[in-house]
């Protein structure tokens, strides 16, 4: 602490007397008796007193400075030590009248002290120096003899001695009130620099004086006249000689009007002057504002470079004359630099003059950072981010990194080195991560225990680097890699200073936020209405989100008690992970080897880094007792409407001194943890997640719980209606809308019911749920679906109704037969059980009693169903029908028991065999070799009460693809699913075409399909499509395949340069094979290329069209073996005679394979002419605009134009997809047109605004051109700007583009709001409803447009608007007015996907009105003088008795002469 230590010992003296005196009260003597020591003192109480103690600055304004003083008193006997506590506030300080120093410590900023000896007293005073208009309230510390008034009541309480004696001292706290106000009057600038070359004083000796003229301008800011005045008292001197005049001293400045000053300068005597100025505004209280001007000769304009190296130049100055000399600098570098300028005489004639020196220095005050980064994480969260780094300089090198963090912007040079960092970096070396020297402590450690001691040496930290040298090339760029690790919610910047000695140096800036930290975990707890993610099952695969999840029925009211740990472990590891990228490599290794990387010592020892010096000593030199006893959090919920925590919450420090209030009065929490209560109180079913945030002064934590409120009646009603022994299946959607996956149990109870009783939901999916019905006989079957949600408790519960109708035929019999003749017909009844299908049989059952029989049915095993309980009447015979579903294959005994009592049970042994099912042989399926391939589904059908999973064996992977992600497939119970399968055919005909797909699993050993494809021959494909301008180029790229598994030879060709000799087409190709130079291949070699098996190659095509018309042309690609071998054709026989005569064979072999790819081209004009003007409406009108196109072409030649009917105009609706479309061309030409947007979003958005409709068309024959004549109608909704393009095309001709600028406005004012204030800094609202005019809710954002004053605001800033009749979302604006007497006024905006309204906001000053009925503390009125009889004065005789007149006297009663 600062000052003299003297109290410090009469403290501790103090301390010892009252805690040791009975410590000490008897000393033993050997061979003698003990001897009592009876010590007794008093100790004198330092009384103080400090008047004022209450401080009010009302009004004071910005820039200025108030001082109220006061008097501090020691009215004891007892030297005092006194402490004003002002680190905090920026603001405020001490006034020792110029005697700062004496009471003050540099390591201390912000706290002032001195020593009072008794019956003494100290006069100071308290100033207020505001920067902003802001207001104060607030009661700051006094410390005396070491005492504060808080650590007194916390000692008082902590106290349990009931006899503690009264040795502190008596403290009364100390409050201040302090109100900034705007300053009415601006002056133009306080400081005025004159200056006047020395060699201009010898002239002034025979010429007239030489005068320096500047102004002053005083601008009135306020609404009401300001008189000031200019006091010179301190400086008359120098404008008594008229060194400096002033054009003015006084004056009345009206409201917002400015005043001219002229300040002149003529100097006399000394070369140098500085006198001061104070500007008082009379009327507006304005004082303090020094106008400072400065006058001098000697100087010179001097301005000059850093180089290295001298240059000497040579200029010619003539005598007794002044010349300019002018330097440049350029800085490279932030640091200031120096440098000498010498200025030699070498007359001509005569004898020169004596040298001239001037030392110059330049400084950078400002820089600009060459990219800004910015990077976001989680607090306690490391995350990684990369700079790309850019040289400016021309020289290559290698660069220094150096970090320097700050809460704020930086941007000039003096706050960067203000900071304490910059020097410390250039002083200790570049490298962020820590120091070299193992054995260096921080100098400012010196409070701190030596067990906290390591080799960091820095300031608290947030971004760190492992690279302390980057080489950066000349115009090249390197990648320079960060971490920022953030301590709290707060923005953070970085300025990353790279630097060369030799090069110079440059700068980036970083950019870092804070975000909230991932939820922390919960302390396990046994409660039936609580569960954490941690007892999941294992093979869940979640994101590890630690939840509490709180289950409770509707309208219940859950309080619950959250236990939490003390240890902010994620600060914890966070703190333990920085201590370890500022170690030095010793000491990293060193405690890697030892495993004390994440010790508590390096832990605190970043911890402290991030203290305030007042801070750490307080906390290492004040005892416990004097500490706080917790720490206060403030809480924030993200869903308060159904949870509730108080909004503050203390954590005890210390576990011994926990508080007791936050512990649950009949419950235990476990050491080093304390319980947050919770309240929970849902109004429906549903799923409520909630994010609870602790904040404090210190760290900031996470927890996140999540209510479930189950349905208390079934949600819905399925129903089945199915024929016997027939399968019905209804897929139920479940949608997880979390970001977890979930595992679910489905629980079904009712006979002939089935579904998997297990399936999972991954985050974001919907997956149908499969529950089947299959009923065994005519019924009606009611029951419950339930499926529970494992991880959460969520459930879903359904009721579900099955009916059961008439089975349907097996088989329809025909049997024809004669007339007497008997007709026998043999029925195949099919075995089920040989390919894994159900099978139903019955038993008899009869009652040869005369009673009712009731018989339980016992099944030995699921894959065997019926009724579980049977009645049967007297004498009643029945069938009992039992179905058997396999689950696997093999012979095995099962049995059906009937039990009536414990007498009387009966049972059918059953020996079932089930053998393997027997190979499926699927369709054969056909695909050309110009398709990719062709897809086929394969149907997996379980019929049984087992889940299936499926292993897969395929034996021709190459051509038939099993087209899955999923392996092993799952089949859940009594479902099918269906597989694709995708045939790739790699030759002609059926050679190596066929396939074997078997699936596995543990019920059966195998589950077999057949396969098979044809290969045909490659049809013509699809029209390729190109489009661009006259003499503009464009690509187009076909890609082929090899599909064979053989190494093959290309050969391509254009039949717009070649005519393709024994190509035979089934169409007409008469116009592909027109001679064109439009066409060509961009390829060196077109000629034997070789492809390996399924290679692939791109052929580029080059379309340069030189005038307006359609080109065509195609690409043929033939194929053949690359060992001259022809192709075999297995399946010749089977194809028609125009397939054999296109393929231009009469044998089953072919010699080249060949693809044709036909391509068309359509030019497109580069338009010279479009609409010039742009088209213009306000939001919420509509304006008609007449659009004329014209469009020049080769309209002449094949079916020319002749007039306007000779062509057709219409919107776009034609499509060429094929070559046979080409062909058939329209007689006469057709354009269409059509609106283009410049992305499907605006499109979605703008096209409701739009619409086209053609008035009249032109046709001039002389130019060939076409003009079209378009109404536009622009109705727009909301403010945009945005291009559209009327695009027109001929199929025949080619493409024709123009563009339409498209501007709408503002709309016009939907109403006007106006809002009365409540007070300066206030804040007043209004709100109102809002609905969507829609039948189903909207988006909508609020927001003020710029130019508004930004005093207002909008709550919410977006959200949902209800539909139409429901009740609206509250929409709440205001404003909190900063100045008096001020009208404020905004535009709100309020936007939907189809609605944007606009609102005049008018926020108006408070009207005060005067009291009433009210009767006044003061009675001003004089009852005496009132009863007194009024005396009325004779003017005319008055005035008689005077001998001459005169006017008036100013002073009424005083005559104006005196009487003779």
């Amino acid at each position: 602490m600062p000052g003299n230590t003297s109290a410090v010992y009469e403290y501790m003296l103090m301390w010892f007397l009252q805690n040791f005196i009975f410590l000490l009260n008897k000393v033993s003597v050997r061979c003698a008796k003990a001897i009592d020591l009876r010590i007794a003192g008093t100790v004198e109480v330092a009384d103080v007193e400090i008047c004022p103690d209450t401080f009010l600055f009302n009004g004071t304004y910005v820039g200025t400075t108030q001082i109220i003083p006061c008097l501090i008193k020691n009215k004891g006997i007892t030297r005092a030590k006194v402490e004003f506590h002002l680190q905090d506030l920026e603001c405020f300080s001490m006034d020792f009248k110029d005697n700062l120093g004496q009471f003050t410590d540099p390591a201390f900023p912000g706290i002032y002290y001195f020593e009072l000896e008794k019956k003494a007293s100290m006069k100071c005073g308290i100033a207020f120096s505001p920067k902003e208009v802001i207001k104060h309230e607030f009661s700051f510390q006094v410390r005396i003899n070491f005492f504060s008034g808080l650590e007194l009541d916390t000692q008082g309480h902590l106290s349990e001695s009931v006899m503690t004696p009264w040795t502190t001292p008596f403290i009364r706290t100390c409050f201040v009130q302090a109100t900034a106000l705007q300053l009415p009057l601006r002056l133009s600038g306080t400081g005025f620099l004159f200056e006047i070359p020395s060699h201009t004083e010898k002239i002034t000796k025979t010429h007239k004086k030489v005068t320096k003229t500047q102004d002053l301008v005083l601008h009135n800011l306020s609404d009401r006249n300001v008189q000031w005045m200019l006091d010179i008292s301190k400086a008359g001197k120098l404008f008594n000689n008229g060194t400096f005049k002033l054009s003015k001293l006084h004056g009345l400045l009206k409201p917002q009007t400015e005043c001219n000053i002229a300040i002149s300068f003529s100097p006399r005597e000394s070369p140098g002057f500085l006198p001061r100025l104070t500007s008082m505004a009379v009327k507006a209280g304005i004082c303090g504002l020094c106008l400072v001007m400065q006058g001098c000769q000697d100087t010179i304009e001097q301005s000059f470079p850093y180089k290295a190296g001298n240059e000497i130049s040579s200029k010619a100055i003539n005598s007794a004359s002044q010349n300019h000399y002018r330097c440049e600098f350029t800085g490279r570098f932030l640091h200031p630099a120096e440098a000498s300028l010498l200025l030699l005489s070498n007359p001509m004639k005569s004898v020169g003059g004596a040298p001239m020196i001037f030392a110059l220095r330049g400084e950078v005050h400002n820089f600009k950072a060459i990219d800004i980064i910015k990077c976001d994480s989680p607090c306690y969260k490391c995350k990684e981010f990369t700079v790309d780094v850019k040289n400016p300089f021309h020289t290559a090198g290698d660069f220094s990194v150096m970090l320097l963090e700050s809460s704020t912007f930086i941007s000039v040079t003096s706050q960067l080195i203000a900071t304490g960092q910059f020097s410390n970096c250039r002083k200790h070396g570049t490298c962020a991560a820590g120091n070299t020297d193992e054995e260096h402590v921080d100098e400012d450690s010196s409070s701190v225990p030596n067990a906290l001691k390591t080799s960091i040496k820095s300031s608290f930290k947030e971004y760190f680097c492992r690279s302390c040298i980057l080489y950066v090339g000349v115009n090249e760029s390197s990648s320079l890699k960060l971490l920022f690790l953030p301590f709290d919610m707060q923005t953070r910047y970085c300025v990353i200073l790279l630097s060369s000695k030799q090069i110079g140096e440059f700068i980036y800036i970083a950019e870092g936020k804070g975000m909230p930290p991932v939820p922390y975990e919960f302390l396990p707890v046994n409660s039936s209405t609580s569960r954490d993610y941690s007892s999941f099952p294992k093979d869940v695969s979640m994101e590890k989100k630690p939840v509490r999840i709180f289950q409770c029925k509707p309208h219940q009211i859950l309080d619950v008690e959250l236990i939490l740990p003390l240890i902010n472990e994620a600060k914890e590891k966070a703190f333990a992970l920085a201590a370890q990228l500022q170690m030095s490599e010793i000491e990293y290794r060193r405690r890697f080897i030892t495993g004390t990387l994440e010790s508590s010592s390096i832990r605190v020892a970043i911890a402290i880094l991030g203290l305030t010096k007042t801070e750490t000593f307080m906390r290492f030199n004040i005892s416990k007792f004097k500490k706080s006893k917790s720490i206060s959090y403030v809480t924030e919920l993200s869903l308060t409407d159904y949870f509730y925590i108080p909004k503050k919450i203390y954590i005890p420090q210390n576990p011994e001194m926990e508080d007791k209030r936050l512990k649950p009065t009949k419950k235990t929490v476990p050491d080093g943890c304390f319980s947050v209560p919770l309240r929970f109180f849902p109004s429906k079913p549903g799923y409520y997640p909630c994010n609870i945030l602790l904040t404090s002064k210190y760290d900031v934590r996470l927890y996140h719980v999540e209510g479930v409120v189950n349905e208390e009646d079934p949600e819905a009603l399925l129903k089945f209606k199915a024929p016997a022994f027939e399968a019905l299946t209804q897929n139920i959607p479940i949608n997880n809308k979390t970001d977890n996956e979930w595992q679910c149990q489905a629980t079904i109870d009712g006979a002939g019911f089935y579904g998997p009783s297990i399936f999972r939901v991954g985050p974001g999916e919907i997956v149908p749920y499969p529950l089947t019905f299959k009923p065994v006989m005519e019924c009606d079957i009611t029951g419950t679906l339930t499926l529970e949600n494992e991880i959460d408790g969520m459930q879903c519960v359904m009721d579900i109704q099955g009916i059961g109708t008439k089975p349907m035929a097996v088989e329809y019999i025909v049997i024809n037969c004669q007339v007497g003749i008997m007709e026998n017909k043999t029925i195949m009844v099919p075995n089920y059980t040989k390919s894994m299908k159900s099978v139903c049989f019955e038993i008899p059952l009869s009652n040869a009693n005369e009673e009712i029989l009731y018989l339980e049915v016992q099944l030995t095993t699921p894959a065997l169903s019926g009724h579980k309980e049977i009645v049967l009447g007297p004498l009643e015979h029945i069938s009992y029908t039992v179905c058997y579903h396999p689950a696997t294959t093999g012979s095995r005994e099962e049995s059906i028991s009937f039990q009536h009592d414990m007498a009387l049970k009966f049972w059918y042994l059953l020996k079932l065999t089930v053998e393997l099912p027997k190979p499926t042989t699927i369709p054969e399926v056909q695909c050309k070799l110009e398709s990719k391939f062709v897809t086929q589904m394969i149907s997996l059908v379980n019929p049984t009460h087992e889940t299936l999973e499926l292993q897969v064996t395929n034996d021709n992977p190459d051509n038939f693809v099993l087209d899955t992600n999923k392996l092993p497939l799952t089949v859940p119970p009594f479902f099918t699913e269906e597989v694709p399968v995708r045939f790739h055919p790699s030759g002609l005909g059926r050679t190596g075409h066929h396939a074997s797909i078997i699936f596995h699993c543990a019920q059966f050993k195998e589950w077999k399909f057949l396969l098979s494809g044809v290969g045909l021959y490659p049809q013509p494909l699809e029209i390729e499509r190109t489009t661009t301008y006259i003499h503009s180029p464009s690509h187009v790229v076909i890609p082929f395949q090899n599909p064979t598994k053989e190494d093959v030879l290309i050969n391509m060709l254009l039949t717009n340069q070649v005519k393709p000799k024994n190509l035979t087409l089934g169409i007409q190709c008469k116009n592909f094979l027109i001679e064109t130079p439009a066409f060509k291949f961009n390829l060196d070699h077109t000629q034997e290329i070789p492809l390996p098996p399924k290679g692939i190659m791109n052929i580029p095509v080059l379309f340069l069209p030189k005038f307006m018309r359609l080109q065509k042309t195609m690409v043929i690609v033939q194929m053949m073996r690359a060992n001259g071998e022809s192709w075999p054709i297995d399946n010749f026989d089977e194809l028609n005679a125009e397939m054999k005569r296109m393929m231009g064979v009469d044998t089953g072999k072919i010699q080249a394979i060949q693809w044709i790819y036909p391509i068309i081209g359509l030019p497109k004009a580069k338009h010279t002419e479009c609409p010039q003007d742009v088209i213009k409406c306000q939001s919420k009108k509509e304006i008609v605009k007449e659009l004329k196109i014209n469009m020049t072409g080769e309209f002449s030649q094949d079916n020319p134009i002749l007039n306007a009917s000779s062509f057709l105009v219409f919107p776009r609706r034609t499509s060429y997809t094929s070559y046979e479309d080409m062909n058939v061309l329209p007689v006469k030409r057709e354009f269409e047109y059509e609106i283009l947007f410049e992305s499907e979003e605006v499109k979605s958005s703008l096209q409701s605004y739009i619409s086209l409709d053609l008035k009249k068309k032109f046709y001039n024959p002389k130019e060939e051109m076409v003009t079209l004549a378009f109404n536009l109608i622009f109705s727009p909704k909301k403010p945009l700007r945005s291009q559209i393009t009327l695009k027109v095309e001929c199929i025949t001709d080619g493409v024709w583009e123009f563009p339409v600028p498209l501007i709408a406005t503002q709309p016009d004012l939907e109403g006007v709001i106006n809002i009365e204030g409540a007070g300066l800094f206030k804040e007043a609202v209004v709100d109102f409803s809002l609905t969507s005019r829609e039948s189903y809710a909207e988006r909508f954002t609020a927001h003020f447009l710029s130019g508004s004053d930004p005093e207002f605001f909008v709550r919410p800033g977006s959200g949902e608007i209800p539909p139409y009749g429901t009740k609206g979302t509250v929409i709440i604006v205001g404003f909190i007015p900063r100045i008096l007497n001020r009208k404020y006024k905004g535009t709100l905006a309020i936007e939907t996907k189809k609605i944007y309204n606009l609102y005049a906001v008018n926020g108006f000053p408070q009207v005060i009105k005067p009291p009433k009925n009210v009767k006044a503390k003061i009675d001003a009125t004089n009852k005496t003088f009132d009863s007194k009889p009024g005396v009325q004065r004779k003017f005319v005789l008055e005035n008689a008795k005077h001998i001459k007149t005169k006017r008036s006297s100013n002073l009424e009663g005083f005559p104006a002469v005196s009487k003779k």
